[in-house]
């Protein structure tokens, strides 16, 4: 807070306003007043959020739980069927190449 002042006169309001100092650790505590009762405001909202959010979260896990089962499946068989006909394309090579002579 300022309040400018004439040098020829004084102005009433001049003698309630602190000065520059005084007002910058007016300013400052009050500021640090306001950033401590955020800090515990904001402090119970994350406790509150520590204790709810991995009950939500597993609660939805078990939810979904059938139809994660299901899409994983799904998405399971292709890569399934690929392993399969990749073990039989290997195992005709195998069959298919000659027998070597054994080393003697």
């Amino acid at each position: 807070m300022t309040v400018s002042v004439t040098p020829s006169g004084g102005n009433a309001i001049s003698t309630l306003a602190p000065s520059g100092t005084i007002a910058r650790t007016m300013a400052a505590s009050r500021l640090a007043a306001t950033v401590i009762s955020t800090l515990q405001i904001l402090g119970s909202t994350l406790v509150a959020a520590a204790l709810v959010i991995p009950a939500v979260v597993a609660r939805l896990l078990t939810v979904m739980n059938g139809p994660a089962v299901r899409l994983l499946t799904v998405l399971k068989s292709p890569a399934q069927s690929l392993v399969r006909a990749l073990d039989q394309i290997a195992r005709k090579k195998k069959d298919a190449s000659p027998a070597e002579p054994p080393a003697a």
